[in-house]
């Protein structure tokens, strides 16, 4: 789930890591917007989701579902939030 302004828009991550990631969504997000990223992880029994800040460096229109690729660096993560990116990445 990603907030921007006073907008939610759901999608999927790709390519994470633990300094951003590629997100999916239905719509574009403009280079340079800051975002709140709530990454939903019910498969991890330690927790069910991460919650972060990022920074859009990218939105490319794709051919894929959903149609658009989003480059996030993420730029507010508190220590909570990082240990659980890297458990979920397998860090």
């Amino acid at each position: 789930m990603v907030a921007v302004g006073g907008a939610v828009l759901n999608g999927r991550a790709e390519n994470l890591s633990s300094g951003g990631a590629g997100l999916r969504l239905e719509e574009t997000v403009a280079e340079g917007t800051n975002i709140a990223v709530r990454f939903l992880t019910p498969h991890l029994q330690d927790f069910a989701c991460i919650d972060v800040t990022a920074k859009v460096l990218y939105s490319t229109l794709t051919s894929g579902t959903p149609p658009y690729r989003i480059g996030v660096r993420f730029v507010g993560a508190n220590a909570e939030a990082k240990r659980r990116i890297a458990a979920l990445i397998g860090d």
